[in-house]
Order: C-alpha cells, then sequence, then structure tokens
C-alpha cells in the first residue's frame, strides 16, 4: 500500500479546506451575496422591516375587509388606521404599494366609497390629517389617495370658485393650512372649494401692471404698491386699491431688456471711443 506524503491525504467527500476557500474570487462571493438580497426584496419586501411612517394595510382577522394606515411605531407593531385619530395592534398586516404621505402634498380624500373626492393638503402624517379645499379645519378621512399636483406656494397666482356653477377668479395664495387666497378685488382672504394652478408670474411690488373693475371699463396703467391683497397705483391716482382685472404689463416687461439692451450697447460704444 502506498503511503501518501503528509498534506497529501485524502479528504472526506464534501469537506473544504479553509485555503480553498480562499482561493474563492471575492467579486463572485459579492454577486453570490447581491443576489441573495435581490431574492428576499423580490418576495414581497418580506424580509425588510417596516418604518415608521410605511404606508400598510391592516385588519384584525382574515375575514374582515382590509383597511389602510401608517406606521407608528416599529416594536410593537402600531398602526393609525385611515379614518382614526389613534393607533391601534392589528394581528395581519402587510405593506401597501403606496407612498408616504408628506406634510403639505396635495392629496384626495373622502369618508365614503359613494361620496366624491375632494381635493385638499395633508398637514399631519399620523394620524393622517387632511385639509379639505374651502374647510378651515383639518379632519381624518377613510379614504385617502394621492394627487398628482405639486403643492401650492405662498404668493402664487391661481384660479379660485366656490362651485362648478361659478366663475373662475384670479387671486394669490396666502395660507398653505388652510389654503387660502386673496381674490382679486378682495382685502380679505378666504378658502374656496375649488383652487388651480395658472402658472402666471407672482406680481411684484413695483410692477408695471394694467387693471379695470370690468370687463366693460377701459384698461389702466399703474403700479403694484402690495403683493396681499395685490393693491395697485392707477397712474394718476393719489391712492391705492383693489381691482378685480389685474393683468402683467407685456409691452412695458418686453421693452424693458430692450431698453436696457440698447443702453448698455451705447455705454459699450463711449467706452470704445473714449479708449481710442
Amino acid at each position: 500500500q502506498a503511503i501518501l506524503a503528509p498534506g497529501l491525504l485524502p479528504r472526506a467527500a464534501g469537506t473544504q479546506s479553509s485555503e480553498s476557500m480562499a482561493r474563492i474570487p471575492r467579486a463572485a462571493m459579492s454577486l453570490a451575496f447581491a443576489a441573495c438580497s435581490v431574492a428576499a426584496s423580490g418576495a414581497g419586501g418580506f424580509l425588510r422591516g417596516l418604518e415608521v411612517g410605511d404606508r400598510v394595510r391592516v385588519r384584525d382577522k382574515s375575514s374582515a375587509g382590509w383597511t389602510h394606515g401608517t406606521v407608528s411605531k416599529v416594536m410593537p407593531l402600531r398602526v393609525f388606521p385611515d379614518g382614526w385619530t389613534f393607533d391601534g395592534v392589528w394581528a395581519h398586516v402587510e405593506r401597501a404599494d403606496e407612498a408616504p404621505y408628506r406634510v403639505g402634498e396635495r392629496a384626495q380624500v373622502r369618508d365614503l366609497s359613494s361620496h366624491r373626492w375632494v381635493n385638499g393638503t395633508v398637514s399631519k402624517q399620523m394620524p393622517l390629517r387632511v385639509f379639505a379645499d374651502g374647510w378651515t379645519y383639518d379632519d381624518v378621512w377613510i379614504y385617502n389617495q394621492h394627487l398628482d399636483e405639486a403643492p401650492f406656494q405662498v404668493g402664487e397666482r391661481v384660479q379660485v370658485r366656490e362651485s362648478n356653477e361659478s366663475a373662475w377668479m384670479h387671486g394669490t395664495v396666502s395660507t398653505l393650512l388652510p389654503l387660502r387666497v386673496f381674490s382679486d378685488g378682495s382685502t380679505g382672504d378666504d378658502v374656496f372649494t375649488h383652487v388651480q394652478h395658472t402658472g402666471e408670474a407672482p406680481f411684484q411690488v413695483g410692477e408695471r401692471v394694467q387693471v379695470r373693475e370690468s370687463s366693460k371699463d377701459d384698461w389702466m396703467n399703474g403700479t403694484v404698491s402690495k403683493q396681499m391683497p395685490l393693491r395697485v397705483f392707477p397712474d394718476g391716482w393719489t391712492h391705492d386699491d383693489v381691482f378685480i382685472n389685474v393683468e402683467h404689463d407685456t409691452a412695458e416687461s418686453c421693452a424693458l431688456p430692450l431698453t436696457r439692451g440698447a443702453y448698455l450697447l451705447i455705454l459699450c460704444a463711449n467706452l470704445f471711443a473714449l479708449s481710442q
């Protein structure tokens, strides 16, 4: 029987030495670890723990309907169901395919599935509270959904109305929670059921504008004296006032860059002449 030299003894099947393990490329081990991580995250996020603020759905027994809510505490796992003012523990908790709500975010709310959706602004995350447009106080709602609309900004120009039958009025956002607007021609701000972005540039104090009280009146040139409420000094007046119709003076605003450009050209020409 042949005698094997030390280090050449046969190993039991299925065993490896630390030396052979060390010969496995680090890159291969990293790839294997990454594959395991992806597989774990792909299984419905089962291995990833819930975090405070995550949106979930809960129920106490398998025969009950699901209720959406927001995680308020991880250990023990507590959830604020939508429409509730306090949190609780639940026998069944599942991650909801929904992004967390943020304060200031635009959302749609309703209390019953038979009610129409109402636009509003999120005022608190836990419990989830929303200022419905036209309301002066926030509340909790059973049904909430994200609204694909940019948040409003103080000073932003918007259009508002009380109902679908009312005419749109232009105005300026004064506060966000609740959403209040100074409608043009009004000295006080108010809440409105319908508020929409216009994309119109905000008015600036000192800006030249055109104003009139109604569509039957002639336009008057003037200068903005205050942004909220929007007040204007019409040319020839000794006092400012609010007006229902206010427009940017496009003629002056377009001519101003040209005038400045001509002034710079003349200045450069004079400097060139002096340098000769």
